[in-house]
């Protein structure tokens, strides 16, 4: 089974109390079919639920119903056989003008931010993502160009394999004098680390990234489901944490209630 990030997690843990909980949470697993699964489509949709953000818990949900028909819990999964809403148009992009990017790295610069002055100039230049430009080391730093490594989204390089939105581990933008410049001096003011330095180095520990294994649900767990009753989503998740949200939100409110 895959891996999940924390990231991940915490995602997926948000659309499930903002958005399936509250509609799918009590209903018995048996009864959720594909027509169920249309109309939890359109209650979300009337809602004024973005499609993204459909498409996304309709994705979680389908992911713990493949398990359930792996073991015989259910016939058939309903949220692979309904299509998913379409995300529709992106957002046009309106990107800031030079003189808009130097008047708030001024800003910046007066407010005593260097560090976060060296870093927008870099991002509004060379199009690098916000977790790209946290990742960056001084080895990537060459004389005409950078090389931007895969990060995640805590500024960290990503290391996992068969990721399917890219097959590309890396690659290369221009770097222009005036920025190179910038790096250069920032490097100087922050006492000239070595090249396995960040650019950017956190003010504080970060925090390691957990991934936890997906467990699958096993068979034993998934008869004693309820003691007899039929299983419902919201305990399947209890039982066997799928996606790790639901136990962890429970462990965190006894350790609160012992203290």
């Amino acid at each position: 089974m895959p891996e999940l990030a924390r990231a991940t997690l915490a995602v997926y843990r948000c659309l499930w109390e903002a958005h399936a909980a509250p509609r799918l949470a009590r209903l018995p697993m048996r009864e959720i079919d594909a027509r169920r699964v249309v109309a939890f489509r359109g209650e979300l949709l009337a809602a004024g639920v973005g499609p993204t953000s459909v498409v996304k818990t309709m994705a979680m949900l389908q992911r713990v119903f493949r398990d359930a028909v792996e073991y015989g819990d259910v016939a058939f999964n309903p949220f692979k056989a309904v299509r998913k809403p379409s995300p529709g148009p992106s957002r046009v992009a309106r990107p800031l003008t030079p003189l808009q990017v130097e008047r708030l790295v001024a800003d910046l610069e007066r407010g005593g931010s260097r560090l976060s002055a060296v870093l927008v100039r870099l991002m509004a230049y060379t199009g690098l993502r916000p977790q790209e430009a946290l990742a960056l080391h001084w080895y990537a730093v060459r004389k005409a160009t950078l090389l931007v490594e895969l990060a995640n989204a805590d500024g960290q390089l990503d290391r996992l394999k068969n990721r399917k939105r890219s097959r590309k581990r890396s690659r290369t933008v221009d770097l222009i004098p005036p920025i190179r410049r910038d790096l250069l001096t920032w490097r100087q003011e922050s006492g000239a680390p070595d090249d396995g330095a960040l650019v950017f180095p956190p003010r504080g520990p970060r925090p390691p990234v957990v991934r936890r294994r997906v467990p699958q649900l096993a068979p034993t767990r998934l008869r004693s489901l309820g003691r007899g009753r039929r299983p419902t989503v919201a305990t399947t998740l209890r039982s066997a944490p799928h996606l790790g949200f639901i136990a962890h939100r429970r462990e965190a409110a006894v350790h609160r209630r012992d203290r």
